[in-house]
């Protein structure tokens, strides 16, 4: 078989891609009877459940009296309330509030803004729940973390590589086990690669986080906690694989595949897009992060819409995988 560098995107199972110089140099594999080959699966992250993680506790006054509250108020973290000698606000805080808001209404529940409740709160010196109390508020949701992530190559931390049985096309078996050193220089061998391959600056998951705490105004009693947890892959590659190839007992070499039963070499990728003239980002990138918007959005959006469905069942429905995929 011919030398060759393969990497499959993990994104697009079957994409070829040719040696290239900057990566390590491409050697034969020993063609001949008893070869043997392994396939190395790097992935940036390790696979996760893309349904949201809930945790909820509650009070013997939740569970008394969550059906019978008529008018809530919604009080942001400080980070989003932005300000002249401050940074502005995220903006997922608005995103947020106006979901949250939104749902609360859905749900039959009056609302009191979370601008209004922090105005009051600085002019008066009041605590928050007082602030929602003079407001007419039977309940305040105090927003205590919300987070938009977006988790890009560089920065993860964990990385994951696994070993198969391979053939002379690529094709994934069982899982292989191979001595300590062999594995360290996969292991070196793949993450070069794919540090070359994948920028450090793409973004390969989307993480929303939303840590919520209400309480009853009345008395300023904490009576229900929740919060909720998900990240999701972008369609960006999550890693890459490779296939290596020796004569039994040998050396390991890259390897390339055999394609439609000839050894021949996969066609080269095509050219990166050119930069636009003023040096902004290409069409190709500027698409991908409108649609990482629009995927973090609707993160958020189901953030609130769970909270509030939550608080008024005492139960929450994850959303399926599926409804992030598209």
């Amino acid at each position: 078989m011919k030398a060759g560098f393969i990497a499959l995107a993990l994104a697009t199972p079957g994409a070829l891609s040719s040696c290239q110089a900057t990566l390590p140099s491409c050697e034969p594999a020993p063609p001949g009877v008893g070869s043997e080959y392994a396939l190395v699966e790097y992935r940036l992250r390790e696979e996760t459940d893309a349904a949201p993680k809930v945790q909820i506790s509650d009070t013997d006054t939740y569970r008394a009296g969550h059906a019978s509250y008529g008018a809530a108020a919604l009080r942001l973290p400080d980070a989003c309330a932005g300000g002249a000698a401050a940074a502005p606000p995220p903006p997922h805080c608005s995103h947020f509030a106006t979901e949250i808001e939104r749902a609360l209404g859905d749900a039959g529940i009056r609302v009191i803004a979370a601008d209004a409740v922090l105005k009051l709160e600085r002019e008066k010196a009041l605590s928050t729940y007082g602030a929602a109390k003079e407001l007419g508020a039977d309940v305040v949701f105090v927003i205590n973390s919300l987070e938009a992530v977006s988790v890009a190559a560089g920065t993860t931390q964990v990385a994951n590589s696994k070993i198969y049985s391979s053939d002379a096309s690529g094709t994934r078996g069982a899982p292989l086990v191979v001595d300590a050193d062999t594995s360290s220089a996969f292991l070196g061998y793949t993450r070069g690669a794919v540090g070359k391959e994948i920028a450090p600056t793409t973004v390969i998951a989307l993480s929303s986080v939303v840590d919520a705490t209400a309480i009853v105004t009345k008395t300023g009693e904490s009576i229900w906690f929740y919060r909720r947890a998900i990240t999701v892959p972008t369609a960006a590659h999550q890693g890459m694989r490779f296939l290596f190839g020796r004569v039994k007992g040998g050396r390991w070499t890259p390897a390339a595949p055999i394609v439609d039963g000839e050894a021949a070499p996969p066609p080269a990728a095509p050219p990166p897009p050119a930069p636009a003239p003023d040096g902004g980002a290409s069409p190709e990138v500027a698409s991908t992060a409108g649609a990482d918007d629009a995927k973090q959005r609707e993160l958020m959006a189901a953030g609130a819409t769970e909270l509030v469905a939550a608080f008024r069942s005492g139960s929450v429905e994850a959303p399926s995988p599926e409804a992030f995929s598209k």
